[in-house]
């Protein structure tokens, strides 16, 4: 028998919303009522459909224009267009932002809460000031940080050293 979200609200006493917030990882609920929502339907055996989570998300990817336009580097442009492949692939959809300049940020901070609801998550790709990781490890959804570490700032990172 397929287990339903209603059937998962019911046993919890919350709402169908409420379940689908804590299914897909959107913010409103509290932590340890999210937990409580996701343990529940685990126990239940529930299984949510993700590649129809996929289609109706969107991933950033920010970088800074030299990393990305230089006539030599390539290495961020052929990340991103893989992982745009990716996306394409799953009817994802990846969008490319610089973020530099102090009004490119605060515009990208607008998007990011404006579509607060359809981002699933942002690449970082490159070196960026620890402000600038600190600014962006606040944000509700997940943040990972390409060729790049920081001890200081709580972020996901894919950092292989390759200079020595």
């Amino acid at each position: 028998m397929k287990i339903t979200m209603k059937q998962i609200a019911d046993k919890v006493g919350v709402s169908t919303v409420a379940v689908h917030r804590a299914i897909t990882g959107q913010p409103g609920l509290s932590d340890e009522m999210n937990k409580k929502i996701l343990a529940t339907a685990k126990e239940m055996g529930y299984v949510y459909n993700t590649k129809r989570l996929l289609q109706s998300r969107e991933f950033l990817f920010l970088t800074k224009r030299i990393y990305f336009l230089h006539e030599n580097e390539e290495f961020y442009s052929s990340i991103y267009y893989n992982l745009k492949d990716l996306c394409n692939d799953n009817k994802a959809k990846l969008t490319l932002h610089f973020f530099e300049s102090e009004e490119e940020q605060a515009l990208l901070e607008n998007l990011i809460k404006s579509k607060a609801n359809k981002i699933s998550g942002v690449f970082v790709a490159g070196q960026f000031p620890i402000k600038d990781l600190i600014r962006l490890s606040k944000l509700s959804v997940p943040v990972v940080v390409i060729d790049f570490y920081s001890p200081v700032v709580p972020l996901n990172y894919i950092y292989l050293p390759t200079y020595e």
